[in-house]
């Protein structure tokens, strides 16, 4: 949850789970994300923020022309585009993966951003994958809790 690296701990937990599938199973999909620690809803929403910055057209330098200069700020006021097409390919992605972040839905929103990252968006693939660690992290902990809670059961 804090999106430190947890190494010592993971080290631990091999330790004691030794011999255990399930805990080998966990510890397996935790190792490659330990020395980083896994991503946190705040990361990934500044992350995001990212992704949709990449999508805005670069900006072209300037033309000394007044007049020029002129028409394309009044061409600029208004962007015309048909109702059922993005302004910016893309957007409708990530503000689709925005709002479900906001409402703590990180599979809808990872669902939301995959297809622009299919499409070869490099920012919407890297924070597909640090999503999607997120998302292994947390099924891999929950794993590890019901294992824990069936193992005190039958010993208790």
């Amino acid at each position: 949850e804090t999106g430190q690296p947890f190494r010592p701990t993971l080290d631990v937990l091999t330790q004691l789970g030794e011999g255990d599938p399930v805990i080998f199973g966990v510890v397996g999909t935790l190792e490659p994300m330990a020395a980083d620690g896994v991503p946190t809803f705040a990361v990934l929403a500044r992350e995001l923020g990212a992704v949709g910055r990449s999508l805005a057209p670069e900006s072209q330098a300037a033309p000394d022309d007044w007049l020029t200069r002129t028409r394309e700020n009044l061409t600029n006021l208004v962007d015309l585009h048909p109702v059922e097409e993005e302004a910016v390919p893309g957007e409708n992605a990530v503000q689709g993966a925005q709002q479900a972040l906001l409402l703590q839905d990180l599979p809808g929103a990872v669902a939301a951003l995959k297809p622009l990252a299919e499409q070869g968006n490099e920012p919407a693939k890297a924070w597909v994958a640090r999503a999607e660690q997120r998302l292994a992290a947390g099924a891999s902990v929950e794993t590890l809790r019901q294992h824990v809670k069936s193992v005190l059961t039958r010993q208790g």
